[in-house]
C-alpha cells in the first residue's frame, strides 16, 4: 500500500484530509508528518510516496521539508498538493514557485479534491513508468552493443584460425 504524507502540524488538519480522501482507503495509507521523516532516509522514497498533501500553515520546518523535496532531482516529480484555509492566500506565490501541482483553500469540493488527487497520482506513476522503461530500454542497448562486440571479436578470432 503507498502511502499518502500529509505534512501538517495540526491534528485536525490531517483528520479533515483523511476524511476527504476516504475514497483512497483501499489503496493507499495516508500517514501523518512523523513517518514521513522516516520515509525520507530510505533509498527508495520514490518508490514508496505517491502523493505530497501539505499544510501551508505548518512549521517552517515543514516547508523546508517540501522545498528540499521538490529541490532534489529524484523527488521532485512527486506531486504536492497545497490545502490552505482562507487565510494563507499569502502563501500561494511562494508554493507556486515551489512547482507545488494544486494548490486549495478551504472550503473546497470534495469532489474535485479527490479528482485532482486522482490526476496527480495517475500522472506521477505514468512519469515514473516512462522513466523505468527509458532505463530498461538503455540497459537492452548495453547489451545488445556489447552482444555485438563480442560476436565480431569471436568472428575475428574464428577468421584468424582459419587462416
Amino acid at each position: 500500500m503507498k502511502p499518502i504524507l500529509v505534512l501538517s502540524n495540526n491534528t485536525a488538519y490531517t483528520r479533515a484530509i483523511e476524511r476527504a480522501l476516504l475514497h483512497f482507503a483501499d489503496l493507499y495509507e495516508i500517514i501523518p508528518e512523523e513517518q514521513f521523516r522516516k520515509l525520507t532516509v530510505d533509498s527508495n522514497f520514490t518508490e514508496s510516496v505517491s502523493l505530497v498533501i501539505f499544510d501551508p500553515a505548518a512549521s517552517s520546518t515543514l516547508w523546508g521539508l517540501v522545498g528540499r523535496l521538490k529541490a532534489s532531482h529524484e523527488t521532485r516529480a512527486i506531486p504536492v498538493i497545497a490545502v490552505a484555509s482562507k487565510k494563507d492566500e499569502a502563501h500561494r506565490y511562494k508554493l507556486l514557485a515551489m512547482d507545488v501541482h494544486e494548490y486549495f483553500a478551504f472550503p473546497f469540493s470534495r469532489r474535485e479534491f479527490v479528482l485532482r488527487c486522482e490526476r496527480a497520482i495517475e500522472a506521477w506513476h505514468e512519469e515514473k513508468n516512462w522513466k523505468d522503461g527509458v532505463r530498461l530500454l538503455r540497459g537492452y542497448r548495453q547489451v545488445a552493443e556489447k552482444t555485438d562486440v563480442e560476436k565480431r571479436e569471436m568472428q575475428e578470432i574464428l577468421a584468424a584460425q582459419e587462416a
